[in-house]
C-alpha cells in the first residue's frame, strides 16, 4: 500500500513540476531560481496534502534531508534577491 502511495507522491510533484515549468514559460519567466522556487514550495504542499493526520510514513520521514537542503537553498535564493534589491 506504502508503494502506492510512494507512486502518487512521485507522479504528483513531476506533474507539479512540468506544469510549472510549462505555465512560467508562457509567462516569460522560466528561470532556475523561479522554478526552484515553484516547485520547493509545491514539494511542501504536496507533502502536507498526501501525509496522513497523525501518524507519517516512514518514506516521508526521510525526506527530511531533502527538505532541510531546499529550505537552506530557498534561503539562499531569497538572500540573494534581497541583497540585489539594494
Amino acid at each position: 500500500m506504502t508503494l502506492d502511495h510512494r507512486r502518487q507522491f512521485i507522479y504528483g510533484q513531476l506533474g507539479l513540476m512540468l506544469i510549472a515549468a510549462a505555465c512560467l514559460s508562457i509567462l516569460g519567466l522560466l528561470a532556475v531560481e523561479t522554478f526552484f522556487l515553484v516547485s520547493f514550495v509545491g514539494l511542501l504542499m504536496l507533502l502536507e496534502l498526501t501525509s496522513p493526520a497523525h501518524v507519517r510514513p516512514r518514506w516521508q520521514l526521510r525526506l527530511r534531508w531533502i527538505l532541510l537542503a531546499g529550505l537552506v537553498a530557498f534561503g539562499y535564493v531569497v538572500a540573494v534577491h534581497v541583497l540585489n534589491a539594494f
